[in-house]
């Protein structure tokens, strides 16, 4: 198949929590004081004010966070897997808030990548996540 018509499966953890198998990301991370906010199955991005300018949190999914992780699909362990860890400007990559889910990435053998960014690289630097984004699929297609 040529590249240019080849569909590229990978999958990107943009600053994921990677729970393990049979573990939530409550279990992950310890507490998600957001589930006690739950409101039809959905905790609400209730930091944003009407009116305000796209882009913006919408609800998000509470079960994201309360559920196990399954790893019983052996097509989907096949993937190829980036982890993209954001780093706050100025902070060494060892106190990143999630600077643990990176090393369990690491651990199994994912490929990592660090961007100088905030929580949100999407709304604060859309290009350059953009541009990352793009890479890992291009070196995703060459490998395959």
């Amino acid at each position: 198949m040529k590249p240019s018509t080849m569909a590229v499966m990978i999958a990107v953890l943009v600053l994921s929590l990677s729970p393990s198998f049979g573990e939530s990301l409550n279990d992950a991370i310890g507490s998600v004081p957001e589930l006690r906010q739950v409101v039809n199955g959905f905790i609400p991005a209730s930091w944003v004010k009407p009116g305000h300018p796209i882009p913006y949190d919408v609800p998000h999914p509470a079960k994201t966070l309360s559920e196990p992780v399954s790893h019983k699909n052996p097509a989907a362990l096949k993937l190829p897997v980036t982890f993209l860890l954001d780093v706050a400007p100025g902070q060494k990559l060892t106190d990143a808030r999630f600077y643990k889910f990176y090393r369990r990435a690491q651990e199994r053998g994912w490929n990592l990548a660090t961007m100088e960014a905030d929580h949100n690289p999407e709304w604060f630097k859309p290009r350059e996540l953009s541009a990352l984004l793009e890479k890992f699929a291009a070196t995703t297609a060459q490998k395959n």
